[in-house]
């Protein structure tokens, strides 16, 4: 073999090498674009909910959630015994 056709060769694979690594790069954008769309999608499934200024009635109903769950480990069966 001769200098040229061992030079072409790795001219050759230089190519193929960028090219794969091209194609492998996009292909990964790819999948994170899609993850990010499915994502998106999902969070706007939920249903927006109107802000209400009925600050006390709010108050209450995290007081009401906050206490039940105190109350939930004070019973024994609740807590799993480590």
């Amino acid at each position: 073999m001769n200098e040229g056709s061992v030079g072409r060769k790795m001219h050759i694979l230089l190519w193929l090498n960028w090219l794969l690594f091209l194609s492998v790069t996009a292909y990964g954008i790819g999948l994170f674009v899609y993850l990010v769309r499915t994502r998106i999608q999902y969070i706007k499934l939920g249903k927006k909910q109107e802000f209400d200024n009925n600050v006390k009635a709010r108050l209450k109903k995290i007081g009401y959630t906050f206490s039940d769950r105190k109350n939930c480990l004070r019973i024994k069966r609740a807590v799993p015994s480590m």
